[in-house]
């Protein structure tokens, strides 16, 4: 037994791992220019062991972090110094990025964070939109296809581009649309996100609804914002729905002449058991008029549109364009009969 226990008092020194003391294992750059280029920081190990370590290899969280290190075994007593560089091209707003230093002692985990104030370059990239120091990524949200009394969430990506803290927040949205802004209190030079729930409540028409409503910052700065869903009915009361049915996709008036005025027509039917309503037409040329647009079709009748073309306004001899109609069918909430011709 004594001889068993003497021969463990001499193993288990042995047995100790090595061992690698971080002088910080986190370092905060604060606020960084992207125009000044890469930002670097040393962090310093000492083998406070009595076995050497060996570095296997670096494994950073992000392309933007990198690492460089002075020597790849570290005898006792020695110190190493390891260089993380974080790349902010491209990074608008705070980071925080880990570099991973696997070695025959373990891993150790290095943190470098901060905050990048972008270049005009880079805010135009990311944050086209703006209004003074209020910047987003998008004005034009689509929620998409929301199934009665279900809901679909949309967000809004911004950026503070100013000085002062930013409390950005919804204005003019209906009660079937909720906003939540992330954070509440917006820092300058940070990132933030706006969520807004698009509920497809029973009082709304089936087909496109568009939601205007107004993104605020709290500092006098403001942008439009419009949310675009198509509310659809469940499979199974598809049957109880409107229907629309067009009698042509095309239109070809051919030959535009300067002393001729074409026409022609395409008619409309609703094939289902509830009232069609046509919200809106939308005409994407000057050259075309739409006549007889009606509002609503009963289920089971017929509206016929009337079109013409003046020649005049056809640009570059050549007449490509769309009739777009905007209705409550579930199934088909835009009809779109595209009118072409010629100019010789």
């Amino acid at each position: 037994m004594k001889r068993l226990l003497l021969l463990l008092a001499v193993l288990l020194p042995l047995a100790l791992p090595a061992q690698l003391t971080w002088n910080a294992t986190s370092h905060d750059f604060g606020t960084i220019y992207e125009e000044n280029g890469v930002a670097t920081h040393t962090f310093e190990a000492t083998n406070t062991s009595k076995s050497a370590v060996s570095i296997l290899r670096i494994v950073s969280s992000c392309g933007c972090t990198t690492a460089n290190f002075n020597d790849s075994t570290v005898a006792p007593g020695e110190v190493m110094s390891l260089t993380a560089m974080f790349t902010p091209s491209n990074r608008p707003g705070r980071f925080s990025k880990q570099v991973t230093v696997c070695t025959t002692d373990g891993n150790y985990r290095l943190t470098v964070k901060g905050k990048v104030v972008p270049t005009e370059g880079t805010l135009n990239l990311f944050f086209p939109e703006k209004s003074g120091s209020l910047r987003v990524n998008n004005r034009q949200l689509m929620a998409g296809k929301v199934t009665r009394n279900s809901s679909a969430t949309v967000y809004v990506a911004g950026f503070n581009a100013g000085d002062s803290v930013m409390h950005p927040q919804i204005a003019g949205n209906p009660s079937f649309v909720t906003a939540e802004c992330r954070p509440t209190a917006v820092e300058p030079n940070e990132r933030f996100s706006v969520f807004l729930r698009f509920t497809a409540v029973d009082s709304l028409d089936y087909g496109i609804t568009e939601v205007p409503m107004t993104l605020e910052d709290g500092n006098g700065n403001s942008l439009p914002v419009t949310l675009t869903a198509t509310v659809a009915a469940p499979e199974r009361s598809n049957e109880d729905a409107p229907s629309v049915a067009v009698s042509t996709d095309r239109i070809n008036f051919g030959n535009l002449t300067k002393t001729k005025r074409p026409k022609d027509t395409f008619t409309l039917k609703n094939n289902g058991k509830t009232t069609l309503l046509i919200k809106k037409a939308s005409v994407l040329s000057e050259a075309l008029t739409v006549e007889r647009c009606p509002r609503k079709i009963e289920p089971g009748e017929s509206a016929t549109l009337k079109v013409s073309c003046n020649p005049e306004f056809v640009n570059e001899n050549v007449l490509n364009t769309e009739i777009i109609l905007f209705t409550n069918d579930p199934a088909a909430p835009t009809v779109k009969v595209r009118v072409v011709g010629y100019k010789e």
